[in-house]
């Protein structure tokens, strides 16, 4: 099996370590008869496991022989490696040449002591047990400084005493790290050994290897401050992204991409920590071992018992809030700050001030009330769900389950740490939520799983209490539904009710990259909880619809207040199939949730339309009759393809073919496609690599989580293939201007040379679908394309498009803004092999178009929702808006083609 591509932190120390260890052993061996030195054993009756001859005599007599070609493993203690750097140091003269790896062995050594320092400093008593090893080394860095060895040598030293940027102390370590080259320190030494081989002065067998005794307690230790050490140096990478994607610096989608890799990484390094220390597999078990005690007082963490770790006098605690997200620190309760308030004191109270703007006292009940979601991340954890944005849609539960997996609260906490810097827009998302928690969550009940497409892959709908707040509206929906509490929601309970709920529930519109697509308004927030919000609101608002045409309930919906009448349920009846579309305010009113804005906000710019307004078709569910006596079966019409949308979520979660996949599952690690992916970035980048990480690349197969981190940024900056458009996008946009167009110029579409042609029996998809082909032939005199065109004659839609946008665009842009429907036709999904090469050469050109389409639906970065609709008002009327329309279709033969198409 091919070893890990990613080397973490503690496995660099301990390469590390051992190497030093190894090249203090070589090099003594070169100098003096270390078995002399270290009373080892060298008779013939030698074991392969070899110790200093401080065993007992009857113990020793029982070694066996050693087979020829096998290797003799020799424990050391510190001291006795104290002992070789004395051997080495005592041939040291001002005409004697230095040890092959001098320079690199000081290097090491530095990082290692500068790390075990770090990580006693962490701990409340780590010092005593880090003392004599940190002691001993350092005192071996020492003796190896202060020998005097041959003029040049001494120079390079020297050179290896500069002090380095602490702030990039990962990278740094790592690139040492990357030169030691080895896989086995016994055989790859640090540094290049002479060409010729020098004769050893002891008599123990050629292959011979030296290791380090350890203290098992000070290396857990020391594995667990690693881990929060690689877990920071991530994140404050991460943070530095966000960063620049709001100073406009760096592309969305390629934040979110690299902050899923960021997530995966920090997953992947806690199954590494919990593999060897299985103690230490989930956050309740670290809180344990750190012995780390919280307190909360109606929902809020009042303050924090932290025996285990110093005060802020030697270690700055604020460091964990930022690492580290327990009980109570999630679901708008999070810590902003910790402080100490006892300094010193074995016992410190560190007080708990509360994200002010996060809080909502729904938020307080939800968690409250929140169950176990171990079952939710056990085994697959984050790697599978395409988003790692999906802290908010489980936040209560997270927030009081012990088992929560450790990577899983790092990347909860990574997320509200982004949350933070994007500012104004992190409103919009808690708005969101309150009006889950209070609309759907509280009500209906939440879904227990999140790695689905559809309700019916993942889900059954589970009810849960209701907090005293809500009460109200409990025994409304117990009086309109006579089912237990709010567990209508129940897949048998709806049987009984005579709807088909596995029909609904496997065709609920699920996709969070559809979602995200088509209602752009929340684009911006994408990698933040209102994308995989929309994904859970759109699904229940459709389950509510669905019930509501079946006669189950009777709603009305008021600028997002949920009421159930308790009117019965024959008070609506059936929708027939044959019923006229709703009109815009009505869809406005009964769809608000779907959309996720007020229905207010949604409805105010169509409220005065009358029948000569602009409509909007929206999605729809109409009943019909089964074979089945007493079944009715709700269809949902205009509802995205489902192979679409999970293409789209492929493709934004994708570099290249292959999809970025970090992480184990419970087969073993899943290396290959990682292997994939970093092997593609290093030899076929279309940036520069430093030579330093080509070098360890090639030596080590093997990249630090900061370098991969860092290549992947390169690489996303310098191709922007897959992130920042994808073609399905582009298609949909232009199925929503033509679509547009259709529904509010009928009659000039009938008449238009685009459309010669048609036949008044196609249905709307299909008009579109000609529509485009239409535009492109007449005005690119294309030839008709086959069914099977692909991406080619797309691309040349959108050269047209372009054109036609600057003239038409400002008017449609508020009309796309409210569309939610339409399939994307099978022959018309862009090729699937399409080369980089080919990727590249379209880019600039389907930039500007998808920028075109979708720039005013997008809500500006850094504002919040409700100015984001005030900046979509525009000056003119509806009707005045028409007159344009109009008065672009009637100027000329070119003008009506040129507005239509």
């Amino acid at each position: 099996m091919e070893d890990d591509p990613v080397r973490y932190l503690h496995a660099r120390y301990k390469t590390g370590t051992n190497a030093v260890v190894d090249w203090l052993a070589t090099t003594a061996r070169q100098r003096c008869d270390i078995a002399k030195v270290l009373r080892l054993e060298t008779s013939a009756g030698q074991n392969e496991a070899a110790k200093p001859n401080r065993s007992s005599k009857k113990a020793r007599n029982k070694k066996g022989k050693a087979h020829d070609g096998q290797t003799l493993h020799v424990e050391l203690s510190t001291a006795e490696l104290r002992q070789l750097g004395l051997e080495i140091t005592a041939t040291a003269s001002p005409t004697t040449k230095a040890p092959e790896g001098l320079e690199n062995a000081l290097k090491l050594l530095e990082d290692v002591v500068r790390g075990r320092r770090e990580c006693a400093k962490w701990h409340n008593d780590g010092e005593d047990g880090h003392r004599h090893f940190i002691d001993t080394m350092d005192q071996i860095l020492q003796d190896l400084r202060g020998a005097r060895w041959a003029r040049h040598k001494d120079r390079q030293a020297t050179d290896s005493r500069k002090p380095r940027d602490q702030l990039h102390d990962a990278p740094s370590i790592s690139n040492t790290f990357a030169g030691l080259a080895i896989e086995q320190p016994s055989t790859a030494p640090l540094g290049h050994m002479p060409t010729r081989p020098q004769r050893n002065r002891d008599q123990l067998p050629k292959n011979t290897s030296f290791t380090l005794r350890e203290d098992a307690e000070v290396e857990k230790r020391f594995a667990v401050w690693c881990f929060f050490k690689q877990s920071q140096d991530i994140r404050e990478l991460v943070k530095s992204v966000w960063q620049e994607y709001l100073k406009g610096q760096f592309v969305l989608q390629n934040a979110a991409q690299m902050t899923f890799v960021a997530a995966n990484l920090i997953k992947d390094s806690s199954i590494q920590l919990s593999e060897k220390y299985p103690d230490l597999a989930n956050v309740e078990d670290l809180l344990r071992y750190l012995r780390i005690k919280y307190h909360i007082s109606d929902g809020v963490p009042t303050y924090i018992e932290c025996r285990a770790l110093r005060g802020k006098e030697e270690f700055d605690i604020d460091q964990l809030s930022d690492l580290f997200c327990v009980r109570g620190f999630v679901g708008g309760l999070l810590l902003k700050r910790w402080y100490s308030s006892a300094k010193g004191s074995p016992e410190q109270h560190i007080e708990a001030c509360m994200h002010t703007h996060c809080y909502h006292p729904v938020l307080q009940s939800y968690i409250e009330l929140a169950p176990d979601l171990n079952d939710i991340f056990g085994g697959k954890g984050l790697a599978g769900l395409g988003y790692v944005d999906i802290f908010l849609l489980n936040l209560g539960d997270l927030a009081l389950d012990y088992k929560t997996s450790t990577a899983a609260a790092m990347v909860l906490e990574t997320q509200m740490c982004v949350s933070d810097i994007l500012g104004p827009a992190r409103q919009h998302v808690h708005v969101v939520l309150r009006d889950i928690a209070e609309h759907v969550e509280m009500s209906l009940g939440y879904i227990k799983g999140i790695s689905w497409q559809t309700c019916e892959d993942g889900a059954e709908l589970f009810p849960v209490g209701l907090t005293e707040a809500e009460d109200d509206l409990r025994q409304n929906i117990t009086k309109a539904v006579p089912l237990k509490q709010s567990s209508y929601a129940a897949r048998a309970e709806l049987e009984t009710t005579g709807v088909d709920s596995k029909y609904v529930l496997a065709r609920l519109p699920l996709t969070a990259g559809l979602v995200s697509m088509k209602l752009q308004t929340y684009f911006h927030t994408r990698i933040c909880p209102a994308a995989n919000s929309l994904w859970l609101i759109q699904s229940m608002a459709h389950l509510y619809r669905a019930l509501r045409d079946a006669g189950l309930i009777s709603a009305v919906w008021k600028d997002m207040e949920f009421v159930v009448e308790a009117q019965g349920l024959s008070t609506l009846g059936l929708r027939e199939a044959s019923d006229a579309p709703w009109s815009f305010l009505q869809a406005a009113k009964n769809y608000g949730l779907a959309f996720g804005v007020s229905a207010l906000d949604f409805a105010k710019k169509r409220r005065r339309q009358g029948n000569n307004g602009l409509r909007v078709r929206l999605p729809q569910i109409s009943v019909h009759p089964t074979s089945e006596q007493g079944v009715v079966r709700p269809r949902i019409e205009n509802q995205p393809n489902m192979v679409l949308a999970s293409s789209i979520t492929e493709t934004l979660w994708s570099a290249g073919t292959d999809r970025v996949c970090l992480g184990r599952t419970a087969t073993g690690t899943t290396q290959g496609n990682l292997h994939k992916f970093v092997s593609s970035l290093m030899t076929n980048s279309a940036f520069p690599i430093e030579d330093e990480i080509k070098t360890q690349w090639s030596s080590t197969k093997q990249l630090t989580p900061i370098q991969l981190l860092h290549l992947t940024k390169q690489s996303l900056d310098a191709s922007e293939l897959a992130m920042n458009f994808n073609y399905l996008r582009l298609y949909e946009g232009c199925s929503i201007v033509f679509s547009t167009i259709l529904e509010n110029n009928a009659e000039a579409v009938s008449s238009s040379q685009s459309a010669e042609g048609l036949k008044e029996s196609q249905n709307p998809r299909e008009v579109i679908d000609e529509l485009l082909w239409g535009a492109a032939i007449e005005e690119m005199r294309l030839p008709r394309p086959p069914k099977a065109c692909g991406l080619t004659h797309i691309l040349d839609i959108a050269t047209y498009l372009e054109a036609w946008i600057k003239k038409n665009g400002d008017w449609c842009y508020d009309e796309a803004f409210f569309m939610t429907s339409g399939n994307l036709a099978d022959d018309l999904i862009p090729e699937k092999n399409i080369s980089s090469e080919r990727k590249l050469d379209s880019r600039g050109l389907l930039q500007k178009l998808e920028n075109g389409v979708l720039e005013i639906s997008t809500t500006i970065p850094g504002v919040s929702l409700h100015e984001a609709y005030h900046n979509l008002e525009k000056p003119r009327s509806e009707e005045e808006k028409a007159e344009k329309i109009l008065e672009n279709v009637q100027r000329t033969p070119e003008g009506n083609a040129e507005a239509v198409d």
